[in-house]
């Protein structure tokens, strides 16, 4: 049995309840950095038609997909669904807003392109909003939409978002199923940084079938290489999300996220995995 049938087999399983498409799947304030300033922050899930490469199978530790809407939300839905979680931040001064999807939220087939222009032109219209950073797979990056969104932004500060997870191909396809190579991500960061936008890679922490100790190794050496394409880099753990190949393999215990009380540094001229 392949990776991918594996995750899809229990993707079939899961059966996700009906909810209104004219309410986000989920959205909260924070605090991050711009420009080494602490900023108030939005992130915005948006409840889409869904990431085209969950439904295709997907990511082995991905329960995102889950949040994606019964039926294609209108364009209408799109709106109402930021005009809900704006609510949250009406008492900033100024914010930056984060936008998720299930998926990629420059997949046309995901979010309609007259849905994305309308969070984009009313997060523009927003004189507290002073940063926008969306979240996509890299193969839906082109030398179009780019300079559209930030059109669209007016030269706001617009940030593409990658879960690159590991700059190993191997791992990345043997541990992750990600559907994509650390080519194509290099390929999608240099055309958003020649256009104007900023990268934010996703790093993840120990995917399935890594000791702590290539764990670390690995994201010691992602660091390393995902470094010159990227702005800003951050290292998330593996979790266990329902519905999910790790979720699977967590309850048989043959998998566990990273364990501290193990952790080693990685040793010296190790190679990084290809």
């Amino acid at each position: 049995m392949t990776l991918n049938k594996a995750v899809m087999e229990i993707r079939q399983r899961i059966r996700v309840k009906p909810s209104p498409t004219d309410e986000p799947a989920a959205s909260w304030t924070g605090i991050d950095l711009v420009n080494g300033i602490q900023i108030k922050t939005l992130t915005v899930i948006f409840k889409s038609a869904g990431c085209r490469w969950g439904k295709a199978g997907g990511c082995t530790m991905c329960g995102y997909v889950y949040d994606c809407a019964s039926e294609p939300p209108t364009l209408e839905d799109y709106k109402a669904q930021l005009a809900r979680a704006m609510k949250k931040a009406e008492k900033f001064p100024e914010f930056m807003v984060k936008i998720f999807t299930s998926g990629s939220f420059l997949d046309e087939q995901e979010v309609p392109r007259e849905a994305r222009d309308a969070i984009l032109r009313t997060l523009a219209d927003d004189p507290r909003v002073i940063k926008v950073l969306a979240e996509t797979r890299p193969n839906f990056v082109t030398e179009e939409n780019v300079p559209d969104c930030l059109k669209i932004l007016k030269n706001k500060p617009f940030e593409l978002a990658f879960g690159l997870e590991t700059s190993s191909d191997r791992i990345r396809k043997d541990s992750i199923n990600k559907g994509f190579t650390f080519g194509d991500f290099v390929r999608a960061a240099e055309i958003a940084r020649k256009n104007g936008a900023t990268v934010k890679a996703y790093l993840m922490l120990k995917p399935l079938f890594l000791s702590e100790r290539q764990a670390l190794e690995d994201i010691v050496c992602s660091i390393d290489d995902a470094a010159p394409y990227s702005d800003t880099i951050s290292i998330n753990l593996c979790n266990v999300q329902k519905g999910t190949l790790v979720e699977a393999l967590w309850e048989k215990g043959q998998y566990r996220p990273l364990a501290l009380e193990h952790r080693r540094n990685p040793a010296k001229g190790k190679s990084c995995p290809s």
